[in-house]
């Protein structure tokens, strides 16, 4: 069954390992990526590690590049740079760094989603408002 995604609603981030010469040596990376799940626009950057510091960068990084914050979920693999302790079911306990960066990008209607919104429409932001958004 084909899913469907609002604009600017949701966007999925993981590590992948690539490899790359560095000084003429093979070296292996990981290339953060975060997509957007409507239009699958996406940042991506590599990194020496899959750290803590890495993954905090790399959602600045992907928030900038793609214009702005999803509304409603960003959607991650189990990554140990954000969860402590897989509990039960869907329960997670989260790092305590995570939950302070979360804080200062969290659910939040804010002149980024709009930006974002607007380029996954493809209309100009100014024609946006929180009134017109999909959340």
């Amino acid at each position: 069954m084909p899913q469907t995604h609002p604009p600017a609603a949701e966007a999925e981030v993981d590590f992948h390992d690539l490899w790359v010469m560095l000084a003429g040596v093979k070296t292996k990376t990981a290339l953060f990526t975060m997509r957007l799940s409507y239009s699958a626009r996406t940042a991506h950057r590599a990194f020496l590690t899959q750290g803590q510091e890495a993954f905090l960068e790399g959602h600045v990084y992907g928030f900038d590049r793609l214009g702005g914050v999803p509304c409603d979920k960003v959607r991650y693999d189990n990554l140990t740079s954000a969860v402590k302790q897989v509990l039960f079911g869907r329960s997670r306990q989260e790092n305590e760094r995570w939950i302070a960066f979360k804080s200062d990008y969290g659910p939040v209607i804010d002149s980024r989603q709009l930006k974002l919104l607007a380029e996954e429409l493809e209309v100009p932001a100014v024609a946006m408002s929180c009134s017109s958004c999909c959340w």
